[in-house]
């Protein structure tokens, strides 16, 4: 598994709460446009929802739960890969480090 350096686990596990609530915050208001939705019934709206619920909530898990030094890649990796890390995400971060995540990627 590639290791990221101290400075950047460090700024990735202090930007970790500002990523995770950007990303929340996307994916709630994708719920509020569902019950918004004036061409479907509320049974519909629900199961919708309800769906977009399940799935989003195992992605969160997948990419926030248990972050530690010695997996802190395989997180970052899974939240480059649903949108919650992004390009300009990156910017603030080693050059050695935005060279693994988007070799990575790019072997996709």
């Amino acid at each position: 598994m590639r290791k990221i350096s101290e400075q950047d686990f460090k700024k990735f596990h202090k930007s970790f709460p500002e990523l995770r609530e950007r990303y929340i915050k996307d994916i709630n208001q994708k719920i509020i446009d569902i019950f918004n939705d004036k061409n479907k019934d509320e049974t519909e709206k629900f199961w919708l929802a309800e769906e977009m619920i399940d799935e989003q909530s195992k992605i969160l898990r997948r990419c926030l739960d248990g972050i530690s030094r010695s997996r802190a890649f395989l997180y970052v990796m899974n939240m480059w890969y649903v949108g919650m890390l992004t390009g300009e995400d990156l910017k603030g971060y080693s050059p050695e480090f935005q060279q693994m995540v988007l070799e990575l990627d790019n072997q996709s």
